[in-house]
């Protein structure tokens, strides 16, 4: 995958339909997660950054633990 080639810290990408995860990690050998669900508020200081910055390039995304969830905004509308 030319993503994980890319960026050291991206560990998986998982998708069904249009709802994806994708996974960090400290280090590509280890495959340690970048923060894990008990980590304390400094631990999860990457990933409070990058929750943020998702937001201003328009994403609609939530972060838990090294995970960053995505889902695109699904508009409906009645055609008559």
């Amino acid at each position: 995958m030319a993503l994980k080639e890319k960026h050291a810290s991206l560990d998986d990408v998982r998708y069904i339909g249009l709802f994806s995860v994708i996974e960090l990690e400290k280090d590509r050998k280890s495959r340690e997660p970048l923060a894990l669900g008990s980590a304390r508020s400094e631990e999860m200081r990457v990933m409070s950054e990058v929750l943020p910055a998702l937001r201003e390039r328009g994403l609609s995304t939530f972060v838990k633990c090294n995970w960053v969830f995505m889902a695109p905004l699904l508009c409906v509308t009645e055609r008559s």
